[in-house]
């Protein structure tokens, strides 16, 4: 799927093609690369634990969010990868600290 994604990001935006300011490229790089890895962790449906369905589509959105190359975007799409990760290594801590205490 990502395969399928990536190439409109770099026809859209064309800071991944080194073409603009270097803040600008750095910026659009990191975003690119977290969405893409977003995306991933959705079709995936793993990090540090298994994914439930739910939090597959929130991590899907904030995906297409980091790739769309709008900066209010980014920020939405940062601010909800933020959320789910904090979730996500929350439910790993206490899922640790179960087996520990077993």
């Amino acid at each position: 799927m990502t395969a399928f994604l990536v190439p409109y990001a770099f026809a859209y935006n064309h800071a991944l093609l080194f073409l603009g300011s270097y803040g600008e490229i750095a910026w659009v790089f990191i975003t690119a690369a977290i969405g893409v890895c977003a995306l991933a962790m959705s079709v995936i449906g793993f990090f540090y634990t298994p994914i439930s369905g739910p939090i597959r589509v929130v991590l899907f959105c904030a995906a297409i969010l980091l790739i769309t190359p709008e900066k209010i975007t980014d920020f939405l799409g940062l601010a909800l990868c933020a959320v789910v990760m904090f979730h996500l290594r929350r439910k790993e801590m206490r899922t640790r600290k179960e087996t520990a205490a077993a």
